[in-house]
């Protein structure tokens, strides 16, 4: 599997980041790689999360938007169950809800 997370926003428009794994957990946008926080593992590692919020190309697209995000689940890719687990809690570390 491998998840989208959709980033809401008070007006409605979504910000949205895909969680790919190609073969490490890579955030993606559109056709762009935007970080892959740990290239010794292929799963979701705790913290991971904080590393794309951090990304001085990511913070502003933040800013204004509401502290939950909607995680989206597809069935294709290398995702596990334990990934989705290690990904929701990363989330609520981050101050996040989902």
């Amino acid at each position: 599997m491998n998840f989208t997370l959709v980033f809401s926003n008070y007006e409605g428009s979504e910000l949205t980041v895909g969680l790919l794994f190609i073969p490490c957990a890579a955030r993606v946008q559109g056709g762009e790689i935007l970080v892959i926080p740990d290239q010794t593992t292929p799963h979701h590692q705790q913290g991971s999360l904080g590393r794309l919020l951090n990304l001085a190309i990511f913070t502003p697209k933040l800013k204004m938007r509401a502290k939950n995000i909607l995680p989206v689940i597809h069935n294709t890719g290398h995702g596990t169950e334990e990934d989705l687990s290690s990904l929701i809690t990363d989330c609520k570390f981050e101050g996040h809800s989902i």
